[in-house]
């Protein structure tokens, strides 16, 4: 696992002169952007297992995609930005890129699409911000630990409770520990399964299945674990 000193924040930006949200570390580009949320921690050099992400500019849309790899169509490649994951691991999550039909903009983040957007697909791997991150392996302890007799026969409640203050995806904290990847598996199934009986549990479960989809697509696509 990448040490404290290797990673970095990336925060999305409001860049007025572009009119959309750029993605990176540091400081504001030319003094102009406005800094908004912290999305994910990346890594400000390469170790090993990791990828470059630059940021490319995509003369069709006249805006800046951030990925890894070669240009799409219709891009030039500009700078690094930092580095990240192909592939998942202990403590990382997913980071999609998303479209937003109304604004005609692409965005990059973890977690669920923002309002009115569509995920387009799973573009790397990062580390969960350092408060966030602490609530996941709480989360994922707690779903880990054993249960108190009253909740032997109620799989329900007992998913209720232990999510009750994760304010958390749930298939981010599904990608916290990989220490027992059948466990992992598992729970997942349970999980989706009772989402099916339960209106009250279809929300905890949406960004499970979301991320569950995404990679996969990408499993078609090229060998790999999957975290579930």
């Amino acid at each position: 696992m990448a040490s404290v000193e290797d990673r970095v924040e990336v925060w999305d930006w409001w860049h007025p002169k572009l009119r959309q949200l750029t993605f990176h570390a540091g400081a504001s580009w030319e003094g102009i952007e406005e800094r908004k949320g912290l999305q994910f921690v990346a890594l400000a050099r390469e170790i090993e297992g990791a990828v470059p992400v630059f940021d490319f500019w995509h003369s069709r849309l006249r805006q800046l995609t951030f990925h890894t790899g070669e240009p799409w169509e219709h891009e030039e490649r500009k700078g690094l930005q930092f580095w990240a994951f192909p592939d998942p691991g202990p403590g990382r999550v997913p980071v999609f890129d998303y479209w937003h039909p109304k604004l005609r903009q692409l965005t990059f983040h973890t977690g669920m699409p923002w309002e009115d957007e569509e995920c387009k697909g799973l573009q790397f791997y990062a580390y969960p911000p350092p408060a966030a991150r602490s609530k996941l392996e709480a989360y994922v302890e707690a779903l880990d630990a054993p249960r108190p007799a009253h909740h032997a026969a109620a799989d329900e409640d007992w998913v209720m409770t232990t999510r009750a203050d994760a304010e958390i995806p749930l298939a981010a904290a599904v990608a916290v520990s990989s220490d027992n990847r059948q466990a992992l598996v598992e729970r997942g199934e349970k999980i989706s399964g009772l989402a099916e009986k339960s209106e009250d549990l279809a929300d905890a479960a949406t960004d499970f299945l979301h991320t569950a989809k995404a990679l996969r697509r990408q499993a078609e696509e090229r060998s790999g674990w999957l975290p579930f």
